[in-house]
């Protein structure tokens, strides 16, 4: 037995049909003009990015044999660079599209926690809400790169809970935002105690 096709209902259009594009798809293209549009509406905004700050560290090189120790390349090291990982490298996009950054995070009281100060400082970045924590390292995300390909990484990290001893420091940043950014580059966000 078949059944009879349903009749459409008549509608009153709403204000709210009547506002939406003729063509939604040609409405949101992303077109040069239009990412250029979106880009600027963070020009001079208040950004409040907290999240896992990373060093991320690049050894760059060539593979030129094969190790007597294990199967695996031996990479003779031509170059080291480093930059902003996790919520620091949110920051420092943020930034980069004319964003007033303030970032919030934990590193540890060791070189690569300098070394990402230092990168954040020198593009501009306000770190009064980085915290430095002497029981655990800055994570760094190691890249070893041969022939342009990437052969391995190596995190150094601590999955261990924050303790309270951070929240204090953060009653000192200002209470309004033009936004706030909580990047989530890590699986294991510390979970504070």
């Amino acid at each position: 037995m078949e059944r009879p096709l349903r009749q459409p209902i008549a509608r009153k259009p709403s204000k709210r049909t009547e506002t939406l594009p003729t063509n939604p798809l040609t409405e949101w293209t992303l077109t040069v003009e239009r990412l250029q549009a979106l880009a600027s509406q963070w020009q001079g905004r208040r950004v409040l990015v907290v999240g896992d700050l990373m060093l991320d560290e690049y050894i760059v090189g060539a593979a030129e044999r094969i190790s007597p120790e294990a199967p695996v390349p031996v990479i003779l090291c031509e170059r080291r660079t480093y930059g902003a990982g996790g919520a620091a490298n949110t920051a420092m996009n943020l930034l980069t599209l004319g964003a007033q950054v303030v970032l919030c995070g934990v590193i540890g009281n060791d070189w690569a926690g300098e070394k990402l100060r230092a990168i954040l400082g020198e593009a501009g970045i306000d770190t009064t809400g980085v915290l430095t924590d002497p029981s655990r390292p800055t994570t760094v995300k190691t890249r070893i790169v041969a022939q342009s390909q990437q052969v391995a990484r190596v995190d150094v990290e601590s999955r261990m809970p924050l303790n309270g001893s951070w929240k204090r420091p953060f009653g000192g940043l200002p209470k309004s935002w033009g936004a706030i950014a909580l990047p989530s580059s890590s699986p294991i966000t510390p979970k504070v105690s």
